[in-house]
């Protein structure tokens, strides 16, 4: 199977829509799609990825604290650690006990994928404290989490991409400058394949049988395509959906059970809570970039950051995975469905990752 491609032009498309909706909430973007305002919100959010929302910590320091014994100390010795560190660890062969593989594989997951860091940022360490604790980091609201990193950072693209044209004055308007996308806008991507009908196909295609109708709705997708012209598709003739809205089979889902719609949950929490949403990468490397859109040439749309990378890595940590326990499916599973409050259909988008490589 073909791994799946982030559309950085659709990204940039969108992006390039955002309108000043008159009532909108903080916590929700509003897109202009051609005669229609649509809506990329939480709900929207929750329904594509199935991450669950809920209160988080007003402050990193309600969080548990990095112990001497823990997986931080005995393989970091407690230093900065930049998320290439973490990749080579898993890429080895020899761990002190058998949580630790599983503990840094939710790292690289949550860190790298979900949150689209560099493999050249630091790992903040209230992630490593949480992380001790599998259970208490399995009951994080992760959604809510992601969901604030993705919406600050899809707001803040185009304006800092304005802002490097007028500080640049060897710019010209031959030149193409790009921008890095962090947080997960691959949801953003699927939500617009549900909303903008006119897409399958030009983009990706909707998955045959029941695996179409399935749950969360980014499984219901398979995205490889990456069209030049796709903005020539966006005409006063394209048909769009205002804002999704749950079937019944899908409020009986624990993610939805569990949400409250009422819930303010706006990027701009991240000034109060001290998560470090815009810490600076340290300088260690280029390798594992973020996703990237541009509007200028589709040559230079590229999705170097994707859950397909780093083929050879993973399949390391899978022979390892293999040698020190009995029943490998299990403990795969574990690894990709505890993390997310055992979601089948996120566990079958993780588990593509170990088992289509």
């Amino acid at each position: 199977m073909k791994k799946e491609l982030f559309s950085g032009k659709l990204c940039h498309i969108l992006l390039y829509r955002e309108l000043h909706y008159p009532g909108a909430q903080p916590d929700e973007m509003w897109l202009g799609v051609e005669n229609r305002a649509v809506r990329f919100g939480k709900d929207e959010f929750l329904l594509v990825t199935g991450l669950r929302f809920g209160l988080i910590p007003q402050s990193v320091n309600s969080l548990p604290k990095v112990v001497p014994d823990s997986v931080y100390h005995r393989y970091f010795r407690g230093s900065p650690t930049p998320l290439k560190d973490i990749l080579g660890r898993l890429s080895g062969e020899e761990f002190d006990e058998s949580e630790d593989v599983m503990k840094l594989g939710y790292m690289y997951l949550l860190f790298h994928i979900l949150l689209g860091r560099e493999y050249r940022w630091f790992v903040p360490d209230w992630l490593w404290g949480l992380v001790e604790d599998i259970t208490e980091f399995e009951a994080f609201p992760w959604g809510t989490y992601i969901y604030i990193v993705t919406l600050y950072w899809l707001g803040k693209v185009l304006p800092d991409r304005r802002n490097g044209r007028k500080k640049n004055r060897n710019y010209s308007t031959q030149q193409d400058l790009g921008y890095n996308v962090y947080g997960f806008p691959w949801a953003l991507m699927y939500w617009a394949m549900e909303a903008i009908p006119v897409l399958t196909g030009l983009v990706g295609k909707r998955k045959r049988g029941r695996t179409g109708l399935g749950f969360p709705q980014l499984t219901r997708w398979y995205c490889w395509k990456k069209p030049a012209h796709l903005g020539n598709k966006f005409n006063n003739e394209l048909e769009a959906l205002t804002n999704l809205s749950p079937t019944q089979e899908e409020k009986r889902q624990e993610y939805y059970r569990q949400f409250d719609p009422l819930a303010v949950v706006g990027s701009e929490l991240h000034k109060d809570v001290g998560y470090d949403l815009e810490k600076e990468p340290s300088r260690c490397g280029r390798r594992g970039r973020a996703p990237q859109a541009s509007i200028d040439t589709e040559s230079r749309l590229k999705m170097n950051h994707d859950p397909f990378s780093c083929r050879q890595s993973f399949n390391k940590l899978r022979s390892y995975i293999d040698s020190r326990f009995e029943q490998m499916d299990l403990k795969i599973n574990k690894l990709c469905s505890d993390f997310l409050r055992h979601s089948y259909a996120y566990k079958s988008k993780l588990a593509l990752i170990l088992h289509s490589l």
